[in-house]
């Protein structure tokens, strides 16, 4: 019975130690690979790994944090042909995403609610308590966290 307790504590150990580094959030970083995330709003669903091939710009944003709300403006107006952007608003509701493009005169095609896709900020290992922005290259590398309109207007 004794040896049949350790046995099984051992064991539970192994499992919790072996779980523990399974959920790894990808590190978000320039030269790291993006997590691929599948998104979805009124007008279109997409994932990142569908738009390999393309150069990429994922903004998180909300409206509590203006730096970011502003950069997701910025950006969304260079997005074109060779720069795919995708804003991920973390507002409290998709009413209040809607309401804020039509304020900001951006296109809500391009918006999508965090809440839609299961806590997405959570992916991208944002814990300085700010939003960031990702440029992802054509093979899904990040090449740069807020880039600056110069870069962008480089590709």
């Amino acid at each position: 019975m004794k040896k049949s307790v350790i046995s099984f504590a051992i064991l539970t150990l192994f499992i919790l130690f072996a779980s523990s580094g399974n959920y790894n959030p990808a590190e978000s970083k320039v030269g790291s690979m993006a997590p691929n995330f599948t998104v979805a709003n009124a007008h279109t669903t997409l994932s990142l790994q569908q738009l390999r091939g393309s150069y990429v710009l994922v903004t998180f944003w909300d409206s509590a944090e203006p730096q970011s709300r502003i950069a997701n403006r910025q950006y969304e107006r260079l997005a074109g042909k060779d720069l795919i952007h995708i804003g991920i608003n973390n507002d409290r509701s998709q009413a209040i995403l809607g309401e804020l493009c039509r304020i900001d005169h951006i296109n809500p095609k391009n918006q999508f609610h965090a809440d839609d896709d299961g806590h997405i900020l959570s992916q991208w290992n944002q814990n300085d308590g700010e939003l960031h922005s990702f440029l992802i290259d054509p093979q899904g590398t990040i090449i740069a966290v807020n880039p600056s309109t110069t870069l962008i207007s480089s590709l």
